[in-house]
């Protein structure tokens, strides 16, 4: 629960995304769990990521995928803080709670669940991407 409210927590509403600093969070989590983790930017701002885990074997490996940016706010009045990830019993409230950053969260806690598993035979993939909501890309800083 605390990976996802520390991901709601990270503005990245496309557009413009900005889900860099949601990226590298994921990414240095995953590589303190034994992931080789590599980078690459849609656009400035705009990181995606793929965490690999090698397995025992041939078996083709895993592989989980998931989103990080989030729709904009709109216009209707918010209850909650939508980037506060603000908890209220065992629901957390904030933008991209459901779309998809709890996933993305559920993803990566399983992921290093299966790390820990001794001679697993396949190995494991998390392609983590910037954009999903909207097409737009930045072309230069600022744009």
């Amino acid at each position: 629960m605390q990976l996802t409210r520390d991901l709601v927590r990270l503005r990245s509403i496309n557009p413009p995304g900005d889900e860099a600093a949601c990226s590298n969070l994921l990414a240095g989590i995953l590589e303190a769990g034994g992931f080789r983790v590599s980078k690459r930017d849609l656009s400035p701002g705009r990181t995606n990521i793929v965490a690999r885990l090698d397995g025992s074997s041939d078996v083709k490996p895993l592989c989980m995928t998931g989103h990080l940016d989030t729709v904009p706010l709109g216009t209707a009045p918010w209850q909650h803080d939508p980037l506060s990830a603000e908890r209220d019993g065992d629901k957390i409230y904030g933008r991209g709670t459901s779309d998809m950053k709890s996933g993305v969260a559920a993803m990566v806690c399983a992921a290093l669940s299966i790390a820990g598993i001794p001679r697993r035979k396949a190995g494991l993939v998390l392609a983590v991407t910037a954009g999903e909501e909207t097409h737009y890309v930045r072309h230069g800083h600022g744009a």
